[in-house]
């Protein structure tokens, strides 16, 4: 995991192994419910509250597939690539950016694609639309 500072403020860059997946605040309560060990599952979310963004296991790149990901941008879902980076909170006050879902000592990230999956099936369940291309 690699943490750096940027204007004072902590950030975790995207890598190999830990990755981050954005989407839509309202899309994201009901995405976290269908993750399993939910109440270890770190989300943030940004200073508005509009968008949450969970942390993530990438295992492989087979594990996301891109079509999929491509279908789900359209509902706002985003995996960020390699070196992004991404805000990590420095309080938990609800102002500024701020944890929607704090990490619990010990506790793992979900599979990158159970997260995406997860999106897919809510975004068809509201809308009839199915965003998966293919099985994750």
């Amino acid at each position: 995991m690699d943490v750096q500072f940027a204007a004072c403020r902590p950030v975790l860059v995207c890598g190999a192994r830990l990755g981050a997946i954005d989407m839509p605040a309202v899309l994201g309560g009901q995405v976290l419910p269908l993750l399993p060990f939910t109440a270890s599952v770190p989300v943030i979310a940004d200073s508005r509250g509009t968008t949450w963004t969970f942390l993530v296991d990438i295992a492989s790149p087979e594990s996301s597939p891109l079509l999929a990901e491509r279908n789900l941008v359209e509902y706002g879902v985003v995996q960020r690539a390699c070196g992004q980076r991404v805000l990590l909170p420095v309080s938990n006050s609800g102002t500024g950016w701020h944890w929607a879902n704090e990490p619990t000592p010990g506790g793992g990230r979900p599979p990158a694609a159970s997260v995406l999956a997860s999106a897919a099936r809510v975004i068809a369940s509201t809308t009839g639309i199915s965003c998966a291309a293919q099985p994750f």
